[in-house]
C-alpha cells in the first residue's frame, strides 16, 4: 500500500484550523488554510448584530476564518439579532483515508518495454482520490488511494466516483490494455483490467484515550478477539502495579490506551513464522510514530525522569508477561512411590521347605515397596521482566523485504531478522521510534506520519482570532460585548488540545468484523459502516467546530490540492 506523508511545514501566519492531521504545536501553510477556507464558503448569515458571547460561539461552530468572512463581506443591517445556540457536546468526526487495491490488475508504462509503473506513481486523479500505480509481484498493479475524508457522505461521494472509474475501464474489456487517457488519465499509461477482486484498508485517527473502545468493538464480536484494552486497564490498575511502577498513582485513559497498543504490537510480534514485511504483523498499526503518542499521554512526565524511565520499560513488560508471556515446561524431581513387585520364595511342604534333602521349587508373590523415581511435571510460569525484554519486537523472518542502499549483499535473504529488542524499543521511546519508517526504511508504512496527528484547535487562540476580526471590520461598537438580555459576558471553558494518532487498520475482518474483500459495486456501504464505528469510537471527544483541512503529502506537497 502507498504511504502517505502527514507532516506539514509551519508558515506562522494565519489562525490554527478546526482539526488537521498535522505537527500539533505549527500552523498549515497558506495553501491549506485557502482550501480551509474554499470548503466553509457557502455560509450566509448576519453577524453584524451578535453578542460577543454569540460570536464566539458562532466561531466555534463555523471556524474563525468562516466568521472572519462573514463580518467582512456582509452588509450592515438592523433587526433582531440572529440566536445562536451554545455549542453543546459532540463526537469528533476523525477524518478517514481509504485504500483499495487490486492486485491482478495491471499497469505499465506505454513504451517498447512495457515498464512497470513505481509505487505510488499517479494514473488518473479524481475529486479527492487518486488512481495510482501499486506493486505486486514484480510487477505493477492498480490502486485507488483517497484523501483523509471528514464526513461519511463526502468520502462515499469521492469513493463512488473511483469505484465508478475502475469498473468502466473493467466494462471496456478484462485482460485488455486501455489507455489511462480514455478517463482523463495519463497518456503514456497502459491498464490491463483483471477480474474485480480487491483489498480494502483504512486509515482513521483514534484519540489515545479511546483506543480501548476500538478494541471493546473487537471483543463484542467485531473480530471475535478479547477486550485487550478491558484486560490491559485491570491490570494497570492493580495495586502492585501502581505501586512499582506508577507511584501509587491511577493509570490515565490515555496511558492505558498506549499500553493496550504496545501490548498487541508486542503479542503480535511474538510469531515465529514467516512473513513477507513487517507491517504485515499487524492488524492495527501506527502511522504515528510511538514516541510522538507516548508524549501524548499524561504520564509522559513522571517517566521522562532519569529515576523512572527503567519503571516505564518494566511497567509495559511486566503486563505483557501478565497477558500473553506465559510458557510451558516440564519440571523434573524426585518422587517417592509406592510400586508391586514380584517376590520369589522356596515352597513349603508340611512346613517345611525341603523333605530328605528334596527341594521342591519356588514361588512367586506380589509385595508393595518404596521406590524414588525421576518425576516430569508440565507446569506453565509467567516469564520475567528481563525475560520479556530480551526477546525481539518481531520474531518473524521477512522474506519480501527490498533491500537498502547500505545493504552489504544488496538482498534480503528469506530468514532476514529484524534484531530489535522490547526492551531496547521501549527505551528509546522517550526520544525516538525504533519501529518507525523514519528509522529504518524496512519499517514501510510504521510510523510513517512521524509526529502528525489529528489536531483540534486551541479554544483560545480561536476567541482571539474572532474578536481581532470584529475589530478590524469596524464593528467593535455595534457587536454587544455582554449576552442577551445585558448579562454578564459568556464564560467559554478553554478545552486543551486534543490530538489523536494516526492509525492503519489492516485487519478490518479481525479488528471490526468488515470484510476487507471488495468488488466493484460494494464500497459505498463498507465505508458508511466505517464512518459509523470510527464515530462511536472517539464519542464524547469535544469539537469546537469548523472543517479540518488536508495536510500535503511530503513527496507531493500539491496532491490534494487542484482535484478535478
Amino acid at each position: 500500500m502507498s504511504e502517505r506523508e502527514g507532516k506539514v511545514k509551519s508558515t506562522g501566519k494565519g489562525p490554527v484550523p478546526s482539526e488537521a492531521h498535522h505537527i500539533s504545536d505549527k500552523s498549515l501553510p497558506a495553501d491549506v488554510q485557502e482550501q480551509n477556507q474554499q470548503m466553509n464558503e457557502p455560509l450566509q448569515n448576519d453577524v453584524s448584530h451578535l453578542s460577543r458571547g454569540q460570536m464566539l460561539h458562532l466561531q466555534h461552530t463555523i471556524g474563525n476564518r468562516a466568521v472572519q468572512r462573514l463580518l467582512q463581506g456582509q452588509p450592515q443591517q438592523t433587526g433582531k439579532p440572529i440566536k445562536v445556540t451554545p455549542t453543546t457536546r459532540r463526537a469528533i468526526q476523525r477524518a478517514i483515508g481509504f485504500e483499495f487495491e487490486f492486485g491482478e490488475w495491471k499497469t505499465s508504462h506505454n513504451d517498447e518495454a512495457k515498464s512497470p509503473l513505481s509505487k505510488g506513481e499517479e494514473i488518473i486523479k479524481g475529486a479527492g482520490y487518486k488512481i495510482e500505480g501499486e506493486e505486486a509481484g514484480g510487477n505493477s498493479a492498480i490502486e485507488v488511494v483517497t484523501m483523509p475524508y471528514t464526513k461519511a457522505d463526502e468520502a462515499k461521494n469521492s469513493v463512488g466516483q473511483a469505484r465508478k472509474t475502475l469498473k468502466a475501464i473493467s466494462d471496456k474489456g478484462d485482460g485488455k490494455e486501455h489507455s489511462a487517457s480514455d478517463w482523463k488519465g495519463k497518456e503514456n499509461v497502459l491498464i490491463e483490467p483483471k477480474g474485480a477482486k480487491g483489498k480494502m484498508q483504512a486509515s482513521p485517527a483514534i484519540a489515545l484515550d479511546k483506543l480501548t473502545a476500538l478494541y471493546a468493538k473487537q471483543a463484542k464480536g467485531g473480530g471475535g478477539g478479547k477486550g485487550l484494552g478491558d484486560t490491559v486497564g485491570k491490570h494497570l490498575n492493580d495495586k502492585d502495579i501502581k505501586d512499582k511502577y506508577l507511584d501509587k498513582n491511577d493509570a490515565s485513559a490515555d496511558l492505558i490506551g498506549l499500553v493496550t497498543l504496545v501490548v498487541d504490537y508486542l503479542e503480535q510480534g511474538s510469531g515465529k513464522g514467516v512473513l513477507s514485511y513487517p507491517k504485515s504483523a499487524f492488524k492495527l498499526m501506527a502511522r504515528t510514530s510511538f514516541d510522538k503518542m507516548f508524549e501524548l499521554v499524561p504520564e509522559h512526565a513522571f517517566f521522562s525522569k532519569p529515576e523512572n524511565m527503567d519503571k516505564w520499560v518494566n511497567l509495559v513488560l511486566e503486563v505483557s508477561a501478565r497477558i500473553f508471556g506465559k510458557e510451558f515446561y516440564d519440571e523434573t524431581s524426585k518422587k517417592e512411590i509406592e510400586v508391586d513387585k514380584d517376590k520369589q520364595s522356596p515352597k513349603k511342604v508340611l512346613g517345611f521347605k525341603s523333605f530328605f534333602g528334596i527341594k521342591f521349587g519356588t514361588k512367586t508373590t506380589k509385595v508393595k515397596v518404596k521406590e524414588w523415581i525421576d518425576w516430569r511435571e508440565r507446569k506453565e510460569r509467567q516469564k520475567s521482566t528481563e525475560e520479556m525484554g530480551s526477546e525481539p519486537v518481531l520474531g518473524q523472518a521477512f522474506n519480501d523485504i527490498e533491500p537498502l542502499p547500505d545493504d552489504k549483499e544488496k538482498e534480503v535473504k528469506p530468514d532476514y531478522k529484524l534484531e530489535i529488542t522490547r526492551k531496547d524499543w521501549l527505551k528509546e521511546m522517550f526520544t525516538r521510534d525504533l519501529l518507525s519508517k523514519e528509522n529504518d526504511k524496512r519499517f514501510e508504512g510504521m510510523g510513517a506520519y512521524g509526529r502528525s496527528t489529528d489536531l483540534q484547535v486551541v479554544q483560545e487562540q480561536a476567541e482571539k482570532a474572532t474578536i481581532v476580526a470584529v475589530e478590524e471590520t469596524g464593528l467593535k461598537e455595534k457587536v454587544e460585548m455582554g449576552v442577551e438580555g445585558g448579562s454578564e459576558p459568556e464564560k467559554v471553558t478553554e478545552p486543551k488540545v486534543k490530538e489523536a494518532p494516526i492509525f492503519e487498520l489492516r485487519g478490518l475482518r479481525d479488528m471490526l468484523g468488515i470484510d476487507q474483500d471488495v468488488t466493484l459495486d460494494n464500497w459505498e456501504t463498507k465505508v458508511e459502516e466505517l464512518f459509523k464505528i470510527v464515530d462511536e469510537v472517539n464519542e464524547g471527544s469535544f469539537k469546537p467546530g469548523g472543517k479540518p483541512t488536508v495536510p500535503p503529502d511530503k513527496d507531493n506537497p500539491a496532491i490534494w490540492k487542484e482535484t478535478s
